[in-house]
């Protein structure tokens, strides 16, 4: 609880933790909805808190000292009644403990003794009638008397016939005989249809002899031989669920497991209910699934998991999935992971559950296909990828799981195809690329991962294809983009991303077809279509907000005007001249 109250405090309280001596009130995540509050001192709660939920209605109050629990602790329900209440002193209960119903009405009484049970222990039903009574001391509790809902006796002085019922006063729910303040003989548990929940015989309140719990349907569910300790469950298809024996309920001997068709699935030694030896798993139709050592619960030594090679013809051949050793559930030595064909996928080595060393994976042919170098698990250390034919399809260094220092990409035939270098995980510096024939296809400069100055690329016989320019990642400056023979067929500049100036778009031979003209990105000034035989085919004009502004025209081939209106903000406001084919 003081962990957990801490966390809290650090993340909402409106006085800071460190303070002397302050009363502070902790509120739910964005909200005005109060969480708990109290007093801290020394930085640690100290006296009465109190906690409430998310309708800001009390749930808790719990005395602290010095940060521990110390004192009462209450628990309410939301009409504001007291649900539990006790005592806490040295991490133990000690004292008076109550339960109420939700009417205020009690439910239990008793006391603790350093978290034992401890003198005379009332229990009452919902209506706050007592209906049992038992005397309790460290060595455990024994009966005194019991009564029915309405306050009837069943006996008394720990002797006698004891009996409840459900809700209809009418259908049993529990049945048994006391004697000397302990269960003696045979009990009884009730479903509510009547049918028996458990059958368990009793020696001076111990279980003897054999103990059987159903289903509700009435098929058998468990059978548990007290004097020898082994124990059998049954899924209600009345399939045997797992069989072992138990030690002061603990598995403690060989158990199966078998799963509702019957087929086995698990079995292992335990002892003091905790796994020891060789475990093995099944897959439903009895192959292999895993063989698992362990010590004391926890895994430790040689494991192997197995799946089925779906290329083998009867899809039943089984081959290892992947193995390697454990130490107290660590991965820790070699481990080999396995391709579907059994054949090796990947190895290396694990230190504390993290890859370590050198790390290979392999081809089907299980030729190297890729190595990296492991610390910590993270890659750091030399890093290289293989195209199957074994040569080198890219290579570089990584440095606490990040790029470093030069990269370089080949084509299959051995040839490069890029290079350049990483810092911290980002593209830095010049980056080069080749076509498979070794003609240069770009140079670009890198700066934390984003292109930076000018690149100029090439087609695979040398020509110029495209200039690009660029400033932190954004294009910036001269564009141009040229057709197979060279021709600027595109041209412009860019400002932060956004076109700028005029633009220039050409046909084949160099003519130009369109020129635009731009404003932060945006159309501005005159932009005039032309004909192939250079006269202009259509002029209109932008203003500043990138909108038709003033006069628009369209011509014919001898430049004659076959259209002309007049925009304004964007908006037709007239038209002053058209033929019948001007528009």
């Amino acid at each position: 609880m003081k962990n957990n109250l801490l966390l809290i405090l650090f993340a909402s309280a409106v006085v800071s933790a460190s303070a002397q001596d302050e009363y502070v009130v902790t509120y739910f995540e964005k909200t005005e909805i109060k969480e708990s509050e109290g007093q801290l001192k020394n930085g640690h709660p100290d006296g009465r808190w109190k906690y409430y939920n998310r309708k800001g209605v009390l749930t808790k109050e719990i005395d602290y000292y010095a940060g521990a629990v110390n004192g009462r602790m209450a628990y309410f329900y939301e009409n504001g009644k007291i649900k539990s209440e006790g005592y806490v002193y040295n991490s133990k209960a000690q004292g008076e403990y109550h339960e109420y119903n939700s009417d205020g009405s009690p439910k239990v009484e008793g006391r603790y003794l350093n978290s034992k049970k401890d003198s005379i222990w009332n229990y009452y039903n919902i209506n706050g009638t007592l209906i049992f009574v038992e005397k309790c001391n460290p060595e455990g509790c024994l009966a005194v008397s019991a009564f029915t809902n309405t306050g009837k006796p069943l006996f008394e002085n720990g002797n006698g016939s004891y009996v409840t019922y459900y809700a209809d006063e009418k259908t049993v729910r529990e049945q048994g005989e006391y004697k000397d303040g302990l269960k003696e003989g045979l009990w009884k548990t009730f479903f509510n249809n009547g049918n028996i929940a458990t059958k368990k015989t009793y020696t001076n309140g111990k279980p003897t002899g054999t103990s059987y719990t159903f289903y509700e349907d009435g098929k058998k569910r468990s059978v548990e031989n007290i004097e020898n300790g082994i124990v059998s469950f049954w899924y209600q298809n009345g399939k045997k669920q797992s069989e072992g024996r138990m030690k002061d309920n603990l598995r403690d001997s060989v158990w199966t497991f078998w799963n509702e068709d019957g087929a086995v699935t698990s079995l292992g030694l335990y002892r003091k209910g905790l796994k020891e030896g060789l475990h093995k798993g099944f897959f439903i139709d009895g192959r292999k699934e895993s063989e698992i050592n362990y010590t004391a619960g926890k895994k430790n030594g040689h494991a192997i998991w197995y799946r089925t090679d779906t290329t083998a013809a009867d899809k039943k051949t089984i081959v290892k999935h992947f193995e390697g050793d454990f130490a107290n559930d660590v991965q820790t030595g070699h481990w080999i992971y396995y391709q579907i064909t059994g054949k090796k996928g990947n190895e290396g080595d694990y230190a504390d559950n993290k890859m370590t060393g050198l790390w290979k994976w392999y081809y089907e042919d299980e030729s190297i296909w890729k190595t990296a170098v492991y610390r910590n698990g993270e890659k750091n250390g030399p890093y290289l990828v293989n195209y199957e034919n074994g040569k080198v399809f890219y290579r570089g260094n990584f440095v606490n799981n990040k790029e470093e220092g030069f990269w370089e990409r080949f084509y299959e035939n051995g040839k490069k195809e890029m290079n350049g270098s990483f810092h911290n995980g980002m593209m830095d510096s010049t980056w080069n690329a080749w076509f498979d024939n070794g003609v240069p296809r770009y140079t670009i400069n890198y700066k934390n991962n984003l292109k930076d100055g000018v690149v100029t690329y090439y087609d695979e016989t040398g020509k110029k294809t495209m200039i690009e320019s660029f400033k932190e990642g954004v294009h910036h400056g001269k564009f141009i983009e040229f057709n197979e023979i060279g021709t600027s067929v595109i041209e412009g500049q860019y400002v932060d991303d956004k076109k700028e100036g005029a633009w220039f778009y050409r046909q084949g031979d160099g003519k130009v077809l369109r020129r635009e003209e731009y404003k932060a990105g945006r159309p501005f000034g005159t932009w005039t279509e032309y004909y192939p035989n250079g006269r202009p085919q259509s002029e209109k004009n932008y203003n500043k907000n990138g909108v038709l502004e003033g006069k628009f025209a369209k011509y014919d081939r001898a430049g004659k005007t076959i259209y002309e209106a007049v925009y304004s903000n964007g908006k037709l406001a007239k038209v002053v001249y058209q033929t019948s084919g001007g528009m």
